[in-house]
């Protein structure tokens, strides 16, 4: 079975041209699904028996801030965020610098799943978690990376949104590769 549809590695001019086309053809996809639910009179994308989409963007800092596409990623990616989980798309939007500007403000505000492994600042946890999240007592920047000499808190995060009726969860990934 196919893995992957299109797999970018990267930091050059082509790549980002490439994610902002991956972004296009999300929305584009997101109108084919729609379009198929009206014409079949459901609501969910699972009513319409179309299998889930995960479309994963990683370094995505480098792509918002990128001089000839950033604008139009961010354009594009706020409404993938605010419309792609009806019609089945699940969206993973990483980075390893999060900062206030690193990822548009209209999209940290829809995103309502959030990760932060081992944060280094304040900045950094509220960038990832949400607003006033260390305020409120949830610190990513608690956790400690891990080395070859100690795995510290390797594998281990703290989610927003992820568990139902629960402010935040730690949550422990394990390589069983």
């Amino acid at each position: 079975a196919k893995r992957f549809v299109r797999y970018q590695v990267g930091m050059g001019h082509e790549v980002a041209e490439a994610a902002l086309q991956a972004f296009n053809d999300l929305l584009a996809e997101i109108e084919r699904r729609g379009r198929e639910m009206r014409a079949q009179g459901v609501s969910s994308a699972a009513e319409a028996g179309f299998h889930p989409l995960l479309a994963a963007f990683d370094e995505v800092h480098r792509l918002f801030q990128h001089r000839e596409y950033g604008a139009d990623a961010a354009f594009v990616a706020e409404d993938l965020v605010k419309q792609a989980r009806k019609y089945g798309i699940i969206l993973i939007l990483a980075t390893q610098s999060p900062t206030s500007t690193s990822i548009p403000r209209a999209i940290t505000r829809e995103v309502i799943c959030r990760v932060a492994f081992s944060v280094i600042d304040q900045v950094g946890n509220d960038a990832l978690l949400g607003d006033g999240s260390y305020r409120n007592g949830v610190r990513a920047t608690e956790l400690r990376p891990g080395s070859k000499h100690s795995p510290g808190d390797r594998g281990k995060a703290l989610t927003v949104g992820v568990v139902p009726d629960s402010d935040w969860e730690l949550v422990i990934g394990h390589n069983v590769g």
